[in-house]
């Protein structure tokens, strides 16, 4: 299978070889393998993760910050907003924009945009996630 990952401002991964795919929809946790059945789905702000055929017990991952996913057995194709292969995520401006996002809702005052405060601390937590697993 293929596999490739665009935002906007760029293709982030493009892979022949690709044995699995797992990623994350509002219905939960899916999994694709060669010959899947064509699938469109919407992505939540998770993990994608994939294997190359012949690495079985190596997992890579990616932070997805939501978008689509569609497949037709053959070729996996992701478009998000942003995403971040795991080897490329710093951890210390992860953190520290965990604690920023942390700290805005903690104040909750009128001048902070709760919502996007959420989405900077989901983003944040979705990095993190992803240093812990590479």
């Amino acid at each position: 299978m293929k596999l490739k990952v665009i935002t906007p401002d760029l293709t982030v991964l493009e892979l022949d070889n690709i044995s699995s795919v797992t990623a994350e929809s509002e219905e939960g946790q899916f999994g694709i393998l060669p010959k899947h059945q064509p699938l469109t789905a919407a992505l939540k702000l998770a993990l994608l993760t994939y294997t190359i055929k012949g690495e079985q017990n190596n997992t890579n991952v990616l932070a997805i910050m939501g978008g689509v996913l569609q497949t037709d057995g053959e070729n996996v194709v992701v478009l998000s907003q942003a995403a971040e292969v795991a080897q490329n995520i710093d951890e210390a401006r992860a953190k520290q924009a965990e604690q920023r996002a942390k700290q805005r809702l903690a104040e909750r005052t009128e001048e902070i945009d709760l919502h996007r405060a959420e989405l900077a601390l989901g983003r944040a937590m979705t990095r993190l996630k992803a240093v812990s697993l590479r």
